[in-house]
Formats: structure tokens, sequence, C-alpha cells
């Protein structure tokens, strides 16, 4: 069921503004919450041959790891057909995860041994985050704003490394709204940024819509605790209870 936002009621919200930073503080950080339909990393992905032989060669060097030139290498192979498909998304997901462990990758044609690498960290690790980063911003930007929308939500049921980068992205373009905050404006830079993003999630399938809520409720913790708590909770706490009881601030 789509929320409508009460302008004038919200309005009336003011909130202190306190010393702004971009660093993360104390505020302990709220977990992710894993979506009933999620994946998880399993260590293992496909891909294609050429990119296979970029791991196998990486493995013939001294550091045996994959370096940004190998990076480089496997997006250009990824993207020749100018997207990604979800086995590519997989595949990136497994080399950037936050859970350092060895991935074999299987060749997608069935053929040859598989490889065994890493996960990476570092300069190499920026080329794939990069990679995410442009998908995500391209969905943020999409003229379907739902559609666009359900994407940012389907990428972050793919791991739990995946939700959080969707996540931060998330906070990331919140951030500069909640910058804005002042009590003469009553948070409604916030607030917009709220309205905009109920639209957006109440065009998704019923059953999307509660981890769509969710994902919002943490990218606005995260940007709650990057303002050292200076976001008056009931903004955005209302969006973590059951959709029985949830309901935006009336400002009452």
């Amino acid at each position: 069921m789509k929320r409508t936002i009460l302008a004038a009621g919200l309005v009336a919200i003011a909130m202190p503004v306190a010393a702004q930073t971009d660093g993360f503080t104390s505020i302990p950080r709220v977990a992710n919450a894993a979506a009933p339909d999620g994946s998880t990393e399993d260590g293992r992905a496909v891909a294609a041959e050429a990119v296979i032989g970029i791991i196998v060669a990486a493995q013939l060097r001294p550091a045996r790891f994959l370096q940004v030139e190998d990076a480089q290498r496997i997006r250009a192979v990824l993207l020749a057909d100018g997207k990604l498909d979800d086995s590519e998304f997989d595949l990136l997901d497994e080399l950037a995860s936050g859970r350092i462990r060895a991935i074999m990758i299987r060749a997608a044609s069935g053929k040859g041994q598989p490889a065994i690498t890493g996960t990476v960290s570092g300069p190499t690790l920026a080329v794939f985050d990069a990679m995410f980063g442009q998908h995500y911003e391209a969905s943020w930007q999409a003229a379907d704003q739902v559609s666009g929308w359900a994407e940012l939500v389907r990428q972050a049921k793919f791991s739990d490394s995946a939700h959080t980068r969707v996540r931060k992205f998330l906070a990331a373009k919140l951030l500069p709204a909640a910058k804005e905050v002042t009590p003469a404006n009553a948070s409604k830079p916030l607030i917009t940024q709220l309205g905009l993003l109920i639209k957006r999630n109440g065009g998704l399938p019923e059953q999307d819509q509660a981890f769509g809520k969710r994902l919002m409720f943490e990218a606005f913790s995260d940007v709650d605790a990057a303002m050292n708590g200076a976001i008056y909770d009931g903004i955005y706490s209302w969006l973590n209870k059951p959709a029985a009881a949830a309901k935006p601030p009336s400002g009452g």
C-alpha cells in the first residue's frame, strides 16, 4: 500500500542540529536485515573463459593475487556487451565480498578446470566497487523511478556484502539533505527525500515493500550516525515497524 506524507504535519517537526561530520560515530550500527528471498555468498561463481584466463595468469605471478590491472581486464570482458547479467553480478559480488575466503570459479561453457582465487581488497577492490557504484547510480537516476528502486532492492538481496554496498550508497545520497537540516526548515530537506523513497517503494510488489522499507531504515540510521545522532528519530523509526503499526510522523 502506498503511503503519503502530510507535508504540513511533517514540516512542523524540528530537530536540533549537532556538529556535522562525514565520519561515523559510536552510535551502534543497525544490522543488515536478511531478505526472505535473498541469496548468500557461497564462494562459487561462473565466468567466461576469458575471465578465468585472467585469473590463472595472475596466479602464475609472484603475488598470485588479482591486481588492479587484472580487475580492469575483467571489467573490460564483463562490460564488452555493455551490461552485466546476474551471473556476472554474482562473480563480482564474490570477488568483492567482505568475507575473506577462496572462491571457485567455473567456466560458463563447462569446459576446463575451475580456477580458484581469493577475495580482493584495496585498489583492486575499488575497480569492482566502481562498477557496482555506476550501476547503482544508473538505477537511482532511472527515468522509471520505481523500476530503478526495484533494482537497488534486488541488488541488496544478493548477499550481505551487496546489502552493505547498497545501504552505503543510499546513505551517501541522503547525507547531503541531512546536512541541510536546520531548526528553521524543520527537517524538510530530509523529509522530502523520505517522501520520494516511500513513493518509489510503494510501487514495488507487496512482498518486496517490507524489505525496501527496512533498507530505507538502515540507510537513515547510518545518516543519523554520521550526523552524530542529530536526526529526529521519529522521521525514520516508523520504517522499522510492522506494516500495521508503521505510520509516518504526523508532527502532532
